[in-house]
């Protein structure tokens, strides 16, 4: 150990320092234990952080210490890899489980409470290290996001764009369209130019990085002067229907990967597929017909979303008229609007479970259909506490692995699934649990938490409250994560089954599908 990490450990542990001066310890310790590759300074920066985030009042400073706690796993893991290349060992990983939490933690506090603060790049570069650890994971679609939103904050942050462009280069190799693929090359390309052009990527060899990726795309790439986009479509018949597809390719909604590259109308079609599929002559085209239903469900789910949240000229719907309902004080909302996205709420998260039992017959693993869930198949025997399953193990398929931390996302009241790396599964979970089974109940703007005029009255025990604009947010995120899970559902099949393709001991007969005519959709 270094006299400076001894003196660094020495300040911590005597602290009676400022929370300001703390903090800055904090960091200063993290930073000189992973260039020093001393683990104990880690495992003490965080045992610090951990009691120190509780301590705190300064919100900026909580998001901070979040943030050098995600360096210190983050950093843990590295060195700790440093010699690895077992892909196993990366599949399920408690460093990344803790780096991904406290991340989420540090933007989550930040966007709700000092967002129009001036903090120089901290946020960008919590949101960029967030896109970065979802890349390595294999949630690629979610990345994106987090890179956007960096560059939102500050338009010059170049890690952010070159970080985006080389997660571009990495989706586009699990996408089954060549055509997509250059499309979602030609982006990257423009990204790590303007971060290049931006300068400010001296540290640790990321220039050099960025300028090699740089160079094999445009050795992969015609001249960006010739190479083009595909020309305009319309995007519909009726000033509605382009209103509602506008706000879709916005959104990125539409099941196609190019949406998370372009918001332009090539983009603006839900062509996501799955693959033609190896099986006995006897099944028939089962797994297609089942993915017809959650795409199908997932874009119902989407309109109704959009109808509830942008199309409520009509109030009230004729269907609620006569109706009789009282009104109990609280400022309850009610009508079709209300039921369209609790609906849309819904069916986002029921999309989840029946991921997983599509995929316990695609890859056969003959789980009883009772103890299929979303959050818990992966695991030998549903247990959390026995070893991953073999099949997933044993598969070097980048989609399959994200599909597996996506659903790390979601809560699920049994033992050893109730913890989560997203700060609100839980309450996403109680809320889908009083929609389907207890009373749940909507709010308009004037009410806050129930501080209304009655409630020193009386307070609704049977019922889950919420404010509309807050619903709203929920709403659109779980529309967010079932695109991104039947993405990876989609490309994890792919890959799957170009495995198969390569198999020469396979007798096979093709059976041609149509595609289904819109004519015939009610």
């Amino acid at each position: 150990m270094s006299d400076q990490l001894k003196v660094l450990i020495n300040q911590l542990k005597n602290h009676t320092h400022h929370p300001t001066e703390s903090v800055k310890l904090l960091g200063e310790l993290i930073d000189h234990s992973g260039d020093a590759h001393f683990l104990e300074g880690l495992e003490f920066a965080k045992s610090f952080g951990t009691n120190l985030v509780h301590s705190l009042d300064d919100m900026f400073l909580i998001c901070t210490t979040h943030y050098y706690l995600a360096n210190v796993y983050g950093t843990t893991r590295r060195i700790e890899n440093t010699n690895s290349q077992n892909y196993e060992h990366h599949i399920d990983d408690s460093e990344i489980e803790n780096e991904l939490l406290h991340l989420r933690q540090s933007y989550l506090i930040y966007q709700r409470l000092i967002p129009n603060q001036n903090h120089g790049d901290f946020i960008c570069r919590v949101l960029t290290n967030l896109g970065n650890l979802l890349s390595h994971i294999g949630r690629y679609v979610e990345a994106i996001e987090y890179w956007e939103k960096a560059v939102q904050y500050n338009p010059t942050f170049s890690m952010a764009k070159g970080n985006q462009g080389y997660g571009l280069i990495s989706y586009s190799g699990i996408l089954y369209d060549n055509g997509h693929q250059a499309l979602l090359l030609s982006k990257a390309r423009g990204l790590i130019t303007d971060a290049l052009d931006n300068g400010y990527l001296d540290e640790g060899g990321i220039k050099e990085f960025f300028l090699e990726n740089l160079k094999w795309l445009n050795s992969s790439l015609p001249d960006p002067t010739t190479m083009k986009l595909p020309p305009e479509e319309s995007l519909g018949d009726s000033d509605e229907e382009i209103q509602y597809r506008t706000w879709t390719l916005n959104q990125r909604l539409f099941l196609n990967p190019l949406n998370d590259a372009y918001q332009k109308s090539f983009c603006a079609n839900d062509v996501l597929t799955l693959p033609s599929i190896t099986t006995k002559l006897e099944e028939g085209p089962h797994l297609h017909s089942f993915f017809n239903q959650l795409k199908q469900e997932y874009v119902s789910s989407r309109y109704l979303y959009y109808s509830s949240v942008f199309q409520s000229d009509e109030i009230p719907h004729y269907s609620d008229k006569d109706v009789l309902l009282y009104d109990t004080l609280d400022y309850p909302l009610y009508g079709l609007n209300i039921e369209k996205l609790k609906t849309s709420y819904s069916t986002s998260y029921s999309i989840f479970d029946k991921i997983a039992y599509l995929l316990n017959d695609f890859l056969k693993l003959q789980i009883p259909e009772r103890r299929i869930s979303f959050r818990s198949f992966w695991y030998e025997k549903q247990d959390r506490k026995k070893e991953l399953r073999s099949e997933i193990t044993a598969s070097f398929n980048w989609p399959l692995r994200g599909l597996f931390w996506l659903s790390k996302d979601l809560y699920e009241n049994k033992p050893g699934f109730q913890d989560s790396i997203s700060p609100e599964a839980q309450e996403i979970c109680s809320i889908r649990n009083h929609l389907a089974h207890k009373c749940f109940k909507v709010h308009g703007e004037d009410w806050h938490n129930g501080e209304h005029l009655y409630s020193s009255l009386f307070k609704d025990k049977l019922s889950y409250s919420i404010k509309i604009d807050n619903f709203e947010k929920k709403a659109l995120y779980l529309l967010r994560l079932s695109r991104s899970a039947l993405i990876y559902l989609s490309l994890a099949i792919h890959i799957e089954e170009n495995k198969q393709s390569k198999n020469d001991q396979l007798l096979l007969y093709p059976v041609q599908l149509n595609i289904l005519d819109d004519i015939l959709k009610r």
